[in-house]
């Protein structure tokens, strides 16, 4: 079976009312063929899309990864997404991989923030109840991310699970991008939509008893004030556009980060 720009959606969840700000259904995902027998395959929110980019596919990270490899490229970017959507993303594309014409099929996952559609649909497996220290219920939403890619990951010759802006949270397999372009000292794991996911749905959802609301407000507060200086971080830059790398050459080092990691 052969893999081509027009088929995606057959295959793959695409944008649409319920995942994106896309209010009609929306292929944003790319396939460029190198009449190879190596797939390359990058899965992720905008920064893998490539938002703010002036010549998107030739510039953005997985093109440049791709043929690093001397593969074909599929891009499974969608901006807004979060990494339990990415972790389906893997799901979906196991269900076809004995069916390609490929060899060698590498995947790289580069996860956004943690929090980002949290109690959707992509999620609605988990017992939030479960979880009621707060940085657990963080962990813990990480870590079963990584957990699905793990568990749909046998059939790929490698997969590389990455981070954007923010540090690695459920894996060791790599750092994160930011901090290769601007080195950072301190963790931070969410900064802007999935930070305010967490702080705005996490006491319903782990049910917080109102004897630790105080305990919350001060681990709420802290989470927050790291998601702004990490947010400031990339405003401060020229290099970035509101928080996305604007230039060829930082998604370069991201894809030589990447190809290190095989």
């Amino acid at each position: 079976m052969n893999l081509h720009q027009d088929n995606l959606h057959r295959f793959f969840e695409i944008a649409n009312q319920y995942n994106s700000h896309f209010t009609e259904p929306t292929n944003t995902y790319d396939f460029l063929s190198r009449q190879s027998r190596t797939l390359c395959v990058t899965i992720g929110d905008s920064w893998t899309w490539g938002t703010a980019l002036h010549n998107r596919l030739d510039e953005v990270y997985g093109n440049t990864l791709s043929m690093m490899i001397d593969a074909d490229w599929l891009n499974l970017g969608l901006p807004g997404v979060g990494n339990h959507f990415i972790a389906r993303k893997v799901i979906e594309l196991d269900k076809i991989t004995k069916k390609l014409n490929y060899d060698k099929i590498f995947v790289f996952c580069t996860f956004t923030e943690t929090g980002r559609q949290l109690d959707s649909d992509y999620d609605k497996h988990l017992d939030f109840l479960k979880y009621q220290d707060f940085d657990q219920f963080v962990q813990m939403l990480n870590d079963d991310a990584v957990n699905i890619i793990r568990m749909h990951s046998a059939n790929f010759t490698k997969t590389v699970i990455g981070s954007n802006f923010v540090n690695p949270l459920g894996f060791t397999d790599s750092t994160f991008w930011l901090d290769l372009i601007y080195p950072c000292h301190e963790e931070c794991y969410a900064a802007l939509h999935g930070l305010w996911n967490i702080v705005d749905k996490m006491p319903a959802l782990i049910n917080l008893d109102k004897s630790k609301t105080s305990d919350f407000k001060e681990w709420a507060t802290d989470f927050m004030d790291r998601g702004e200086r990490r947010m400031q971080t990339m405003i401060r830059s020229k290099r970035f556009s509101h928080d996305h790398p604007i230039e060829k050459d930082d998604h370069s080092i991201w894809a030589k980060h990447l190809f290190g990691k095989l």
